[in-house]
C-alpha cells in the first residue's frame, strides 16, 4: 500500500482482530476490557467460526511446579535454540492456569491430575504429559471447563465472554481477510482489507492489528512448499489456509517452524482419506489399530513404523530421536480376517468410532490381488507379510520393537 494517507477507510476500530478461534477470541475479549472497540473477523461462517479450537479436545495444558516444568520443557527443546524470555512468559502462564480460569472465566477448573474419576467422559491417557521420561513431567496437568471433552466446552466459554461484550466488540463471520494495510513510512501496521459479501473493506485500526488466522492445513499448495506433503486430511477447522501467513509475510514478519505441524497426536497417516473439504477422523487412540494383526503399509509395500507407537504430537521416535514422520501419499492399514471381525465386533456393541469404516475397506482373496487394489509391488508386499507373519510366530518383532 503505497500512500496510506489517501485510502478512504470504510471503518475504524481500536483494535482488529483477524481469526475467531481461541487466540483471537481472547485478543479480542481483553482489548474490549481495556476500553477498546473491536472487530473480529472470520472466514468461516456461523456455526463453523472457532479456529481448531473449536474441535480440539479442549485440555489446556498446564502445571504445579514451575522449576520442574521448566526442566521438562528443557529437555523438550533439545537440541535446539530458543528464546529464553518467551520461554518463561509462556511457562509462567502455565502455572497460572488454575487462577486464570477462576479470574477471567469465572469457573473453578476441572483439574485432570485432581479431579479425574473413573466414568468420567474423557478419552483414556496412559500418561498426562507426552514425555513421561523426562525429569519434572509429573508436574505436567490439563485444565478444562468440565470434566468432558471433545465438546467444544472451552470454545464455548470464550464466544460468550465475546457475545457479552457485544457493546465493545463487531464480530464479522464469512469474511476473509485479504492484505494487512502498512504505512511505508513507519511500517506500522494500520489496517486491513476484508472482503465481505463480495465487496471489499477497507479497515482501519488505531492501536493495532492481531493476526490469529492459524494455520495452512487446508491450503495444498503451502503444504507441498514447507511439509513437502501433496495432501493432508485436515482434523480441524476447513477454514484455515494460511492467509495470515501469508499476510504477515508481505509485512516484513520473520518465518519459523514452518517445517512443523500439529498432527493431534496422530502417527504418520493414521487420518483416513475423506473427500475434498470433508474433515478427517482420528483413529490413533483405536485399540484395533495398534496391536493383532494389523500392519502399516507405504507406497512401496513395505512398513514404514512402529504400529503401537506413543502419541507425540505427531512427532515420532527416529534412531534416538523425535522427528516429524513423513506422511505418505498411498499409505494403508493391512490386515487379516481375525482382525477385522475385531471391528465387525466394535460395530456390532455399538463402540465402533467411525460409522464409514467399512466403506472405506478394501479386500482380496490373495496378497496380489491387494497389492494390485493398493497399487503397491505385489513382490514387497508379500515380502512383508512374511516377514511379519515369521515375527509374530517367533514372539519378537525385530524391525520396529513392537510389542507382541
Amino acid at each position: 500500500m503505497k500512500n496510506v494517507k489517501n485510502i478512504k477507510w470504510n471503518a475504524s476500530y481500536d483494535v482488529l482482530v483477524l481469526g475467531f478461534g481461541g487466540a483471537g477470541g481472547t485478543a479480542a475479549r481483553f482489548a474490549a476490557d481495556n476500553n477498546a472497540h473491536v472487530l473480529l473477523v472470520d472466514v468461516a461462517p456461523y456455526g463453523h467460526e472457532g479456529g481448531n479450537t473449536r474441535y480440539s479436545a479442549q485440555h489446556v495444558a498446564m502445571a504445579h511446579d514451575r522449576e520442574k516444568i521448566g526442566k521438562y520443557f528443557d529437555q523438550l527443546a533439545e537440541p535446539y535454540s530458543y528464546s529464553k524470555k518467551t520461554m518463561d512468559v509462556y511457562l509462567d502462564g502455565f502455572v497460572n492456569m488454575p487462577e486464570y480460569f477462576e479470574k477471567y472465566f469465572g469457573i473453578k477448573p476441572f483439574i485432570w491430575g485432581d479431579d479425574f474419576r473413573e466414568g468420567d467422559a474423557l478419552d483414556h491417557k496412559d500418561h498426562l504429559c507426552e514425555y513421561p521420561e523426562f525429569e519434572g513431567s509429573d508436574t505436567f496437568d490439563f485444565a478444562l471447563v468440565h470434566n468432558r471433552d471433545f465438546d467444544a466446552g472451552l470454545w464455548k466459554k470464550i464466544r460468550k465472554e465475546v457475545a457479552d461484550r457485544k457493546d465493545k466488540i463487531d464480530v464479522w463471520l464469512n469474511s476473509r481477510a485479504l492484505e494487512l494495510i502498512q504505512d511505508p513510512e513507519t511500517d506500522q501496521v494500520v489496517g486491513a482489507i476484508v472482503e465481505r459479501n463480495h465487496k471489499r473493506y477497507f479497515i482501519h485500526a488505531k492501536n493495532g492489528v492481531v493476526v490469529s488466522t492459524g494455520g495452512f492445513e487446508n491450503n495444498p499448495q503451502m503444504q507441498q512448499d514447507y511439509l513437502h506433503i501433496h495432501k493432508l486430511t485436515p482434523l480441524g477447522t476447513l477454514y484455515n489456509r494460511g492467509d495470515g501467513v501469508k499476510m504477515v509475510q508481505s509485512v516484513g514478519a520473520k518465518m519459523w517452524h514452518m517445517s512443523n505441524y500439529e498432527s493431534l497426536g496422530i502417527i504418520p497417516s493414521y487420518v483416513i482419506a475423506e473427500e475434498e473439504g470433508t474433515r478427517g477422523r482420528q483413529i490413533g487412540g483405536w485399540k484395533n489399530v495398534k496391536s493383532g494383526s494389523v500392519i502399516a503399509v507405504a507406497n512401496d509395500g513395505s512398513r514404514f513404523m512402529k504400529e503401537d507407537a506413543k502419541f507425540r504430537h505427531g512427532h515420532i521416535y527416529d534412531h534416538g530421536e523425535y522427528n516429524m514422520p513423513h506422511a505418505f501419499d498411498n499409505a494403508w492399514l493391512v490386515f487379516d480376517q481375525k482382525q477385522y471381525q475385531k471391528f465387525v465386533e466394535e460395530k456390532e456393541s455399538g463402540k465402533l468410532r467411525y460409522n464409514k469404516l467399512f466403506d472405506k475397506m478394501i479386500n482380496a482373496t490373495s496378497v496380489s490381488e491387494l497389492a494390485d487394489k493398493m497399487n503397491v509391488p505385489a513382490k514387497n508386499l508379500t515380502a512383508t507379510i512374511n516377514q511379519f507373519n515369521e515375527f509374530a510366530k517367533n514372539g519378537k518383532e525385530l524391525e520396529f520393537d513392537l510389542d507382541t
